[in-house]
């Protein structure tokens, strides 16, 4: 059974879990360390496609294993938190921008969408948003199908980050303004008090000092302003953050440790993340899953460290080419 499902899924990988002989001493279970082999498999291949459920345990001896479960095995549709359903999407009646698109993205996971400048990724980001309508096919928020006119609690749900952190506070006014109209918006915290008390939280969380609320942005770096933004963002409490651009514009320390804290928040919160880039070194670092955009057209998606090692389309390895000559 085990050979035929590792047949079966070839092309995927494979997670070694350490851990001791299984004793199998509940009866029910091939266990390790007092769990079953699921619950572990399903804890150490959090990143991988799918966890291979098969009726006995392979190892010494085939002790008795849990029956596969269908509520329980893992696959990729699994708690699906965003799904976008082959997404057309134009600027007038004679440009397509976006053609047949398709993912689906689930709770406290990472996809990143690359492509050359035009493919398409900056408009995907607006239809998924709410910023602009598709002409064709659906955006859903788990399980739900967002009309025209989102409610307030699927604005929240979906926030975006923009690439110009800087254009995206006013300049006039403090930082601790700039998150308390984002909460006052979204009808988020009780009061002006409550408000700056979670204010004060939230830059903790993404590394920056709560005396920064009281600067402008002008007198902050570029790395503190990509986390402010981050930080209002995240005020809201969304479920899926789309960050374009992330790093773009970051020198390579700063850009290291941004990477770090946006991964470290996305495991924190369990929030679900699509990364607008074309740096494929940032896929690498955050994701688990890699869409390739060209001509608004998604020419290959697959797990990040396939499709980025052993590309399967002619414009991937074009995209790859060009990361080694940069």
């Amino acid at each position: 059974a085990l050979a035929s499902s590792l047949e079966a899924h070839k092309g995927q990988y494979v997670v070694v879990v350490e851990g001791s002989i299984p004793t199998g001493a509940d009866g029910a279970y091939c266990t390790i360390g007092g769990r079953s082999a699921l619950q572990i498999a399903k804890e150490a291949c959090k990143d991988a496609a799918a966890v291979i459920a098969v009726g006995t345990c392979a190892a010494f001896g085939g002790l008795p294993a849990a029956s596969p479960n269908p509520t329980t095995a893992l696959s990729v549709s699994d708690d699906v938190v965003l799904r976008v359903h082959e997404v057309d999407a134009s600027y007038s009646s004679v440009v397509k921008v976006l053609d047949n698109v398709t993912v689906q993205l689930p709770r406290g996971r990472t996809v990143s969408v690359v492509g050359e400048s035009g493919s398409g990724k900056s408009t995907l980001a607006r239809v998924v948003v709410g910023a602009l309508v598709p002409t064709a096919g659906t955006v859903s928020l788990a399980g739900t199908v967002m009309a025209t006119n989102r409610t307030l609690d699927q604005c929240r749900a979906i926030q975006l980050v923009p690439q110009n952190v800087r254009g995206a506070l006013n300049p006039r006014r403090r930082v601790g303004h700039a998150l308390r109209q984002a909460q006052r918006i979204h009808a988020v915290g009780s009061d002006r008090a409550d408000r700056d008390r979670r204010s004060r939280a939230i830059l903790e969380m993404v590394h920056v000092t709560p005396e920064r609320l009281e600067h402008r942005p002008f007198e902050l770096s570029g790395g503190e302003l990509a986390r402010i933004v981050l930080a209002r963002a995240l005020l809201v409490e969304p479920q899926v953050l789309i960050l374009d651009e992330p790093t773009a514009s970051l020198d390579s320390n700063v850009k290291a440790s941004v990477l770090e804290m946006l991964d470290e928040v996305r495991r924190d919160l369990g929030l679900a993340l699509v990364i607008i880039t074309h740096e494929l070194a940032t896929a690498r670092a955050l994701s688990q899953r890699v869409l390739v955009l060209h001509d608004g057209q998604v020419v290959e998606t697959g797990p990040t460290s396939t499709v980025l090692s052993t590309p399967g389309h002619d414009h991937t390895r074009s995209l790859l080419a060009s990361e080694l000559t940069t």
